[in-house]
């Protein structure tokens, strides 16, 4: 495998000044499904004491009734964070509140709420129900939590047809100097919640742990949005009966500063655990911050961001994906869209990036949804005109050979990743549409190079999805043969590998079919 540096040389775009650092001095650890994710946040937490100490979040979907232990009440994430707050440490949240998605009753009481035909029109109630959870959590929280807290809870309303789609859990832990990042897909919210083999729960995500190192990039992200937020116009809105503002008041937040030495990092990572990759944390956000209260004056402009906003996002897909040589593999729940979605959110930019990859040999491989809750309709089965248009017929019948795609039964891949070739990997918050894209949904993720060869963070990631979604158990047999390439692609398709010698009577892989 090459050596760091060439790595990031093919995969990383270069930008000009101030540009995007790479991260080198990380401990990386990946956490597959929300058990595992929410028991290493819960860690974290525990280790905070009081002053000095910080927990930063922002969410897109906000109900922190969840436990982050299963079956522990004692880790439900209210109590913790008002336990952590009364101790004297500083705890922010930051919730999406975007007004396109409130019904009627959540709506500006003094402003004729145009944008309620996006969230109706295309996925119903879904988007208000997130919204309004959103806003009685923090509610509830400013009430619980007394005036030192209640300032340190906001709800970013900005936007113009877009959302606050950011996933981040940042804590700091002053006694020891270290810095911990949570960056994925994973929203607060009990239903989020499943074990690796999906034994218990249908929900599939999955985040990075950053230790040190990169942190501090996404540490200096969550001050840009609480710049953004807290700066918004003062905007009422009513739900339950009750108007008021979105944020009463809000304390100031310095520039990120740790004291003293940091903790060392480790000398040898342990089992899961990463040291030696190049981290970036990427990120989207839209040209501008909101519409204004009235709805029809100019936008509102960003304080802290570029004019035209930020596509790190894309920059990064479009210097990532041409420089894909053997496969490239994508889990993400916008993979197959309906009409109505395609309407919404096309995919313009990066399906024409996968069709050229098949041209040129590489094989593509699409995973997405096959469930989408008790309540929820089952997402289509069959092949989108999407992909049909603009992915397959630029392509040569021998071309198309190099594409497939597969959803996964009763199961919700939420995940949002991106794998290439087992030396790059993108994990976040942002679907692979245009809205996520271009920023219209504001975005943070995670993008790694390293050169681990048999223990490549990125193949040994692979493997673990790989056998998730086969629902087979660990075994070092099992993932020596999925690490192999020339025996597992032929998973998903016979012509692509000798395929494996352990019987997978459960598999979840489902075919997606014209």
């Amino acid at each position: 495998m090459p050596p760091i540096g060439q790595l990031e040389d093919k995969y990383f775009p270069t930008l000009l000044p101030p540009g995007v650092p790479n991260w080198h001095e990380t401990l990386v650890v990946p956490h597959v499904d929300g058990d595992a994710y929410f028991a290493a946040i819960a860690d974290a937490l525990d280790a905070v004491s009081g002053p000095g100490d910080r927990i930063y979040i922002t969410t897109w979907c906000f109900n922190p009734e969840l436990t982050l232990r299963r079956g522990q009440a004692s880790s439900r994430l209210e109590d913790i964070l008002l336990a952590k707050s009364q101790a004297g440490a500083d705890v922010r949240v930051i919730a999406a509140a975007p007004r396109f998605s409130f019904s009627s009753e959540g709506r500006n009481p003094f402003e004729v709420d145009f944008w309620v035909w996006a969230s109706a029109a295309v996925f119903g109630r879904d988007l208000e129900d997130i919204v309004t959870q959103n806003v009685r959590s923090i509610r509830y929280l400013r009430q619980q939590g007394g005036p030192q807290m209640a300032q340190r809870l906001l709800l970013d309303w900005g936007g113009r047809a877009d959302s606050r789609h950011e996933k981040v859990t940042i804590v700091y832990n002053s006694a020891l100097n270290e810095l911990r990042a949570f960056v994925g897909g994973i929203d607060y919210r009990e239903d989020r919640r499943s074990d690796e083999p999906h034994d218990n729960g249908w929900w599939h995500d999955g985040g990075f742990e950053l230790l040190a190192g990169a942190a501090a990039a996404v540490a200096a992200n969550f001050l840009t949005r609480w710049i953004e937020t807290s700066t918004l116009p003062p905007q009422m809105y009513m739900l339950d009966g009750i108007a008021e503002q979105f944020n009463p008041t809000t304390a100031l937040l310095a520039p990120w500063t740790a004291s003293g030495t940091p903790k060392p990092l480790p000398a040898a990572a342990q089992p899961g655990q990463y040291l030696g990759a190049s981290v970036r944390v990427i990120r989207s956000y839209d040209m501008i911050r909101a519409m204004t209260v009235s709805y029809t004056d100019p936008y509102l402009q960003w304080q802290t961001l570029p004019p035209l906003g930020v596509r790190e996002t894309l920059q990064l897909l479009e210097k990532a994906i041409p420089a894909a040589v053997s496969y490239i593999y994508i889990e993400d729940q916008t993979l197959n869209p309906s009409v109505a979605e395609r309407l919404y959110a096309p995919h313009t930019n990066v399906f024409p990036l996968l069709s050229a990859a098949c041209a040129r040999g590489v094989k593509v491989i699409l995973v997405t949804s096959g469930y989408n809750g008790p309540d929820a309709p089952m997402p289509q089965t069959t092949r989108s005109a999407e992909i049909t248009q603009r992915i397959l017929n630029p392509l040569t019948a021998a071309q198309r050979d190099n594409f497939a795609a597969f959803y996964i039964r009763d199961t919700k891949v939420h995940t949002k990743l991106v794998m290439i070739d087992d030396e790059f990997v993108l994990l976040g918050s942002a679907n692979m549409w245009d809205r996520s894209m271009v920023g219209f949904e504001s975005e943070v993720g995670v993008a790694l190079v390293h050169e681990g060869d048999a223990n490549s963070l990125m193949g040994d990631l692979r493997v673990r999805l790989w056998r998730n979604h086969l629902r087979v158990l660990q075994s070092a047999a099992v993932d020596a043969e999925l690490r192999d390439t020339s025996l597992s692609f032929g998973i998903f398709n016979a012509a692509w590998g000798a395929g494996v010698s352990f019987p997978y009577p459960l598999n979840a892989f489902r075919p997606i079919l014209p």
